[in-house]
C-alpha cells in the first residue's frame, strides 16, 4: 500500500489505472495495473490507412484491436455500498 501526499491510500481508498503498460508500470509501488494494448501493430495499421488513402483508397471508419487490463497492486475492491 501506499500513501499520496494528500493521505490517500492506493489502492484501498483509491485505485489507479494507467494506459499502454509501460516497463517502469510494473516497477513502480505500488505496481501500476494498465491496459496493454499492441501499439506495433495500431503504428503499423495507422501507416497502412495512410498509405492507401494517398493512393485513393477509402479507409475503414473503425479498427478493433486487441487489449488486455494487466492488473497488478495498484486496483482494489469497489466499495460496498
Amino acid at each position: 500500500m501506499s500513501v499520496w501526499p494528500v493521505g490517500v491510500e492506493v489502492p484501498k481508498d483509491l485505485s489507479v489505472v494507467g494506459f499502454d503498460d509501460l516497463e517502469m508500470a510494473r516497477h513502480l509501488h505500488p505496481a501500476l495495473t494498465t491496459m496493454r494494448v499492441p501499439t506495433e501493430a495500431m503504428w503499423s495499421t495507422a501507416a497502412d490507412r495512410l498509405l492507401g488513402t494517398l493512393a485513393g483508397e477509402t479507409p475503414p471508419r473503425n479498427t478493433e484491436v486487441e487489449v488486455a487490463l494487466v492488473v497488478r497492486e495498484s486496483t482494489g475492491p469497489a466499495p460496498r455500498a
